[in-house]
């Protein structure tokens, strides 16, 4: 470059810094198309869930989250989904899905939210108690057909989400009895293993009674809104009410539903390295794709030695705690002991 005819000394360090730092043209790395690119069986393996499922959940929310503009090789909808499954089947960090991408971590934190954000707004439609008399008397039937236990309709139990925040000063409350921070999420699933009713506010040290006694489905319970005899079937880490039941031996479907949710969604066990703030959308948007998934009778994928050894840390934190000793004579044991007199001593006569 020349600089004999330039007489403003501003311009001139101008020049010569550009001569001295060139700017690196931009580079886009190519996207891969990962409908094509894998197998069925390596895509489950990658992503969780099946193309078909996949398929479904971007045409799902494909108008919300479609961008405006082309400029700068925007993401498309079908990107944005892709970054979010791939981390929620892995539970890395934001810069190692960028670097499979070929995005920075400012674009993937942004897509990934956005994603989890529609896919949370889906919850009335996918995560619901039954709402009519058919839908309840189905259920009950359910439960009937697996375990032979009549009025029932869910399962309550609570799990634990293991959590990684990037920023520090997590409130110690998070830290839950087995040393790590998580929150302990309240859900109740039904006899297909699907997730009916979901709360994720409370910190890893929260009581699981204490959460029940705080929700909504507990009030709704109360009012008798899925019937006058239905109840709900939790394990001794509860206090019998009337609409509350801790059977005489511990169910397991409850237990079937966690593992299954958690080997679809890996970050659930490993831990989300996102802000507090996007967790409850995170959760609530794994239960909904838990769901999508079910009702499609998508296969649950496979899990390797490090995934099951993550998934049982997280699920051991309530085993044990607070064992409740049930007194017959309290006013709340009536509906259990009227069920086994009524009910259960029947089958063992006959």
């Amino acid at each position: 470059m020349e600089y004999e005819n330039l007489t403003d000394d501003e311009e001139f360090r101008e020049l010569v810094l550009q001569d001295a730092f060139p700017r690196v043209p931009r580079q886009f790395k190519e996207r891969p198309n990962h409908f094509t690119k894998w197998r069925n069986e390596e895509f489950l393996l990658r992503f969780r869930l099946s193309k078909l499922v996949v398929r479904y959940v971007i045409d799902k929310i494909a108008l919300q989250i479609t961008p405006n503009t082309n400029r700068s090789c925007a993401l498309s909808a079908e990107e944005k989904v892709f970054n979010t499954l791939y981390f929620l089947a892995t539970g890395t960090f934001l810069r190692v899905v960028g670097d499979t991408g070929g995005q920075d971590k400012s674009t993937i934190s942004r897509s990934i939210a956005e994603v989890l954000h529609h896919l949370a707004n889906l919850r009335p439609e996918y995560v619901a108690m039954p709402e009519n008399q058919e839908e309840i008397e189905q259920v009950r039937q359910e439960f009937f057909n697996i375990s032979r236990f009549p009025r029932c309709v869910g399962a309550i139990d609570c799990t634990h989400v293991k959590i990684r925040p990037s920023s520090g000063g997590i409130d110690e409350r998070y830290r839950n009895r087995k040393g790590f921070f998580s929150f302990n999420v309240q859900v109740v699933s039904d006899a297909k293993c699907l997730i009916r009713d979901i709360v994720c506010r409370w910190h890893g040290a929260a009581h699981d009674a204490t959460i029940f006694a705080n929700s909504r489905i507990r009030a709704r319970m109360e009012n008798r809104e899925f019937g006058e005899e239905s109840v709900l079937v939790g394990d001794s880490g509860y206090g019998i009410r009337n609409n509350l039941i801790t059977p005489l031996r511990k169910l397991r479907n409850h237990m079937r539903t966690f593992g299954i949710w958690k080997k679809r969604f890996p970050v659930l066990a490993f831990g989300i390295r996102l802000h507090l703030r996007t967790v409850e959308p995170l959760i609530v948007a794994t239960s909904v794709l838990h769901n999508i998934a079910c009702q499609m009778r998508d296969a649950v994928p496979p899990i390797n030695h490090e995934m099951e050894v993550a998934i049982n840390l997280t699920e051991n934190v309530n085993r044990n705690r607070n064992i409740r000793e049930n007194n017959v004579n309290n006013e709340n044991n009536r509906s259990r002991y009227n069920l086994v007199n009524n009910y259960f001593q029947n089958l063992v006569q006959n």
